[in-house]
C-alpha cells in the first residue's frame, strides 16, 4: 500500500511541475492570468536564489528536491539535476548541462522580464 500512495505522490509532483512549468512560460499570455503569472514566477525565484543560497546550489528547486525525494523512494538512484533535464531525457533528446543550463536561465531572464512589464503596464493604467 506504501507504493501506491508514493506513485500517487510521484503523479501529484509531475503535475504541479508541469503547472509551474506551464504557468511561468505561458501565465503571460491572458492578462487576468498577470497576477497568478507573477506569483509562480517570484516564487520560482525565491526558490532558485533566496532557497539556492540556503542550501549553497543557486538554481535549487525545491519542487525537484521534494520529486526526487519519492522517486528514490520508490526506488529510483540516479536521478538528473533538473527536472527539465529528466523531461528530455524521457523524450530521448540529449543537451549538455552547459547549454540546457544558459537556456533556462535566459529562458527564465525573459519570463521576469514580461513580468516586470506586466507590473509596469497593470500600475500605469
Amino acid at each position: 500500500m506504501k507504493n501506491v500512495g508514493l506513485h500517487a505522490l510521484n503523479w501529484l509532483m509531475h503535475g504541479l511541475h508541469l503547472g509551474v512549468l506551464a504557468a511561468n512560460m505561458f501565465g503571460w499570455l491572458y492578462r487576468p492570468w498577470w497576477p497568478w503569472h507573477r506569483a509562480c514566477v517570484a516564487l520560482t525565484l525565491v526558490s532558485w536564489l533566496g532557497l539556492g543560497l540556503i542550501v549553497g546550489r543557486a538554481g535549487y528547486c525545491v519542487l525537484t528536491d521534494w520529486h526526487w525525494q519519492v522517486r528514490t523512494a520508490l526506488g529510483e538512484r540516479t536521478l538528473p539535476n533538473t527536472y527539465i533535464e529528466y523531461l528530455l531525457g524521457r523524450m530521448g533528446v540529449s543537451v549538455s548541462r552547459s547549454r540546457l543550463t544558459l537556456a533556462v536561465v535566459l529562458g527564465f531572464v525573459g519570463i521576469c522580464a514580461i513580468a516586470l512589464v506586466e507590473s509596469w503596464i497593470e500600475r500605469r493604467g
